[in-house]
């Protein structure tokens, strides 16, 4: 910025302007151009520790605790078991240290044995809080890193000598088991307006040549069935390490499907029949002649007949009792295998309970369960049913 300042000529003998003198106009003016002075460069303080947030406080403050909060997870439950003995006795850390060698990679001494580490990201974030007096609860950090021990090391240096590549440092799965690879299946990139487009596009194209086509033939393909013939029923453990997003009650509710298909093929397969050759044709036969001749009532006049009659009449009752009998026995066997089919089950069932972590899926465990404890107890009501009318009077 520049001050222009206009200054009136010199006056000349005494005073007189040189307008007066020669009796016309003055020359103009001649303009000086004034600099203002350089300014003083003003260097503010640096922050001084101990005042806090507030610099321009005049009481002296306590610096903020600021702190830092990793998780520490260890390959063997022998190193966790000693680390949370340590941390329960709140004393001092002796036989634990941590030592970082950069930012990534790190070393952890426990007992004298020597860790390698790496700090990987988290895909999700976990509140940390803290409480006083059991009663008011305190955040105190957001934890987004694991600091993940793996196999012994003989020396430090050994650590910086693993070959790691960036994505080794981003961890998949989540701190619990409803979090395992969560990364691919919550968190997916979302698919590019260009690419919903092209897809949108080519539907369209498959519709109208669906309309203009004289014939058109379509047929359903069930997703699951195709993974199942492709490579196999995966277990459900398996499929979860692999990565594999597959719904949970599909797979929990399995075993009761498949043991429902099972009981109703018991069901509908023809039953054995144990009776002789020699008196199977003679049913066989007495059911034909049932069926083509009509039934008449009994006439009064055919007195000569009446024993002949009264022979096949008992005859047909033996014959059908027989083959009462043995269809009763066939039901109770497929009972008995129903009822031990589902015994065998439940112990399983009982057992994945007691193994169960996650109480979502120990809730919808004890769920199948119990409908397969009542279904038990209709099958036993029923098998005790066909045996008291099995019993003779």
């Amino acid at each position: 910025m520049f001050k222009i300042k206009i200054k009136p000529p010199s006056s000349v003998n005494g005073g007189a302007s040189p307008a007066n003198e020669i009796g016309g106009h003055s020359g103009p003016a001649t303009p000086t151009v004034k600099q203002p002075g350089s300014g003083k460069i003003v260097l503010r303080k640096s922050f001084v520790g101990g005042y806090g947030y507030d610099s321009e406080a005049s009481d002296k403050e306590e610096d903020p605790l600021i702190e830092n909060h990793i998780i520490l997870r260890f390959k063997s439950e022998n190193e966790a078991e000693f680390v949370r003995g340590l941390i329960d006795a709140k004393g001092s850390m002796e036989g634990l240290s941590i030592k970082f060698k950069d930012a990534r990679n790190a070393v952890v001494t426990i007992q004298k044995k020597l860790y390698a580490a790496k700090l990987v990201d988290l895909p999700t974030i976990t509140e940390v809080h803290k409480s006083f007096d059991k009663k008011n609860v305190y955040k105190v950090a957001d934890v987004c890193q694991m600091l993940l021990v793996g196999d012994r090391i003989s020396h430090e240096d050994t650590v910086l000598a693993i070959p790691t590549q960036p994505k080794d440092f981003v961890f998949p799965h989540g701190l619990t088991p409803p979090l395992r690879n969560v990364r691919t299946r919550r968190f997916r990139k979302r698919a590019s307006a260009k690419t919903i487009e092209s897809v949108e596009k080519e539907v369209d194209r498959l519709f109208s040549l669906d309309a203009n086509s004289e014939q058109t033939t379509y047929t359903i393909m069930d997703k699951d069935e195709l993974v199942r013939e492709q490579s196999g029923t995966p277990d459900p453990r398996t499929a979860m390490d692999s990565g594999e997003d597959e719904d949970e009650e599909m797979e929990e509710g399995s075993d009761y499907e498949d043991l429902a298909a099972d009981l109703e093929a018991q069901l509908n397969s023809p039953l054995p029949s144990p009776l002789t050759p020699s008196v199977a044709p003679a049913i066989s036969s007495a059911l034909l002649i049932d069926t083509q001749t009509p039934s008449a009532a009994p006439s009064p006049l055919a007195s000569p007949d009446v024993s002949d009659d009264g022979s096949d009449v008992g005859s047909d009752e033996d014959e059908d009792a027989t083959k009462d009998q043995a269809a009763r026995k066939t039901g109770q066997k497929a009972l008995r295998e129903s009822i031990t089919n589902l015994q065998h089950v439940i112990a399983n069932k009982k057992s994945d309970i007691d193994r169960a972590i996650n109480p979502i899926m120990k809730q919808r465990l004890i769920t199948t369960l119990r409908k397969f404890e009542s279904e038990l107890e209709m099958k036993m009501a029923e098998f005790e049913e066909a045996e008291g009318r099995a019993e003779p009077t």
